[in-house]
């Protein structure tokens, strides 16, 4: 049987996402609601406020779905709504004193697993990866986020 880089493609991405939901379990939380957190913080801390509808574009989900996510958070205590002063159908979104204290955790955790995911390979290797991983990554699909999209996402995080 041939082997198929997409399987070993989607395999690591299988390890890594366990991997890490085991770790956000630790602090009640899920990596959609990690990534969140990591923007809502972004957007606060350059005096911004974020709304429903920001999250939903930048990560190019629906309404129904963002909606839940909100909900789901600010059930466990990560974040506040207080309806937008302009706009009385609008909720901004903000971080609770827990969800400072879960992004910083989050972001602990991430280089954490970064640096055990990436002890395997040489520093030599690991720049063969990141070489190869642009090229795959290079075209998306049209309905996918881009990798530069992706990065900012994962950037709120770091």
């Amino acid at each position: 049987m041939k082997e198929l880089l997409i399987t070993y493609l989607t395999y690591a991405a299988h390890q890594v996402q366990v991997e890490f939901e085991k770790r956000l379990k630790n602090y009640g939380c899920s990596w959609p609601q990690a990534l969140t957190i990591g923007f809502i913080k972004k957007f606060n801390e350059n005096n911004k406020t974020v709304n429903q509808k920001d999250i939903a574009e930048a990560y190019g989900i629906k309404g129904p779905s963002v909606t839940s996510l909100i909900k789901t958070m600010e059930k466990n205590g990560f974040i506040t709504r207080v309806k937008n002063k302009n706009d009385a159908r609008s909720y901004d979104v903000f971080l609770t004193e827990k969800g400072e204290e879960v992004f910083h955790q989050v972001k602990k955790a991430f280089f954490e697993y970064d640096g055990e995911f990436s002890k395997k390979l040489s520093d030599e290797d690991k720049k063969e990866f990141l070489r190869l991983m642009k090229i795959v990554t290079e075209n998306p699909p049209p309905d996918s986020m881009n990798i530069t999209s992706y990065r900012t996402y994962l950037s709120n995080l770091l």
